[in-house]
């Protein structure tokens, strides 16, 4: 996919978004130095773009109910893309899985869950790897503490 060209404002606008969050449009044309209706064009076109996604709130949700928090790198026994497409599409329809990632390696995907308990994350498993795809192997590893989140963006100097 070709990058999109952005710009030193385009930056800007980026890195405080993704340090503060949602922000109302003037707040953030006085952040980042440039008129409401500039800014808003900005903003607007970054979303067409799609390079804005949306807004999200960082919830705690151990606060509101306890949960444990399950990584699992995941092999399949085939490697091709419409199993891919396949994996994915099971992963989407699976709520507890809330984080995914196709990687290279040893394992082809990384999945976040978040269940009630062991058992309930069991549960989960075994619905995933009794779906359509063949998955060989995966491997669990419940987390205990997170030591480090960081939801803003850092941009590569300009070269």
């Amino acid at each position: 996919m070709a990058a999109h060209h952005i710009d030193r404002l385009d930056r800007k606008i980026l890195q405080t978004l993704s340090e503060e969050g949602y922000l109302k449009n003037v707040e953030l044309a006085k952040k980042v130095g440039l008129s409401p209706s500039a800014c808003f064009q900005h903003v607007a076109r970054l979303k067409k773009d799609k390079i804005i996604r949306g807004f999200h709130a960082d919830i705690d949700a151990t606060k509101i109910t306890p949960f444990i928090s399950v990584m699992t790198m995941l092999m399949l026994e085939k490697q091709n893309q419409a199993e891919y497409q396949k994996m994915n599409n099971i992963i989407q329809d699976i709520p507890q899985i809330v984080r995914a990632h196709r990687t290279t390696g040893e394992f082809d995907y990384i999945l976040e869950t978040h269940a009630q308990d062991f058992n309930s994350f069991r549960n989960i498993i075994e619905d995933l790897v009794n779906r359509d795809v063949v998955v060989k192997q995966y491997h669990s590893r419940i987390m205990q503490e997170q030591v480090k989140f960081r939801g803003n963006i850092d941009f590569p100097e300009d070269r």
